[in-house]
């Protein structure tokens, strides 16, 4: 047995983490592991609340499943209007960050996010979707650009998503940013 290395753990090359970075997530599992190694993030995967029939990571994988792998997903089991609601402080927004920031990179989509007034988008901005793109992984294999509240970055198809973060209202939702 190798006692420098008992599990046989092998160093990921730079390469390997770029692959990962850009590679679809095939399974809830595989994006659990995705959000919680790239961005940080622990969702939970498990429904406490007796009256609800969801948690975090459910929402999170039948949205991204539906905007990933469309075309393979039956009709019944598509996400294309949901509404997601939860308490005051329960990571709502967290989660759609941390969920649009992974179809951005895993698909040809651009994503607007629309905070209910300008400090809450401002904020988003600034305390999440700022703190994936500094993570060094992130910073030097997909984002190409970062200007107040819009950024671009690379998908796995080597083109770039537009990211715009506006507050709900009249003038910025129908705006150019928001197009």
């Amino acid at each position: 047995m190798d006692t420098k290395n008992p599990l046989r753990i092998r160093k990921i090359s730079e390469e390997d983490f770029k692959s990962l970075l850009f590679r679809p997530c095939k399974t809830k599992t595989e994006l659990y592991n995705f959000i919680k190694y790239f961005l940080k993030i622990d969702f939970p995967d498990t429904t406490i609340d007796l009256t609800s029939n969801s948690n975090p990571m459910d929402a999170i994988w039948k949205i991204y499943r539906t905007a990933v792998w469309y075309d393979e997903v039956p009709d019944e089991e598509k996400y294309l209007r949901t509404i997601i609601y939860a308490a005051r402080g329960t990571f709502k927004s967290l989660l759609a960050c941390a969920l649009e920031f992974v179809i951005m990179l895993h698909t040809n989509r651009n994503t607007v996010h629309v905070g209910l007034q300008e400090n809450q988008a401002r904020n988003i901005y600034t305390g999440y979707f700022q703190k994936f793109l500094n993570y060094p992984i992130i910073k030097e294999h997909a984002l190409i650009s970062s200007i107040q509240e819009r950024t671009i970055l690379r998908n796995r198809f080597g083109g770039e998503n537009k990211l715009h973060v506006i507050p709900c209202t009249l003038n910025a939702t129908s705006s150019l940013r928001a197009n």
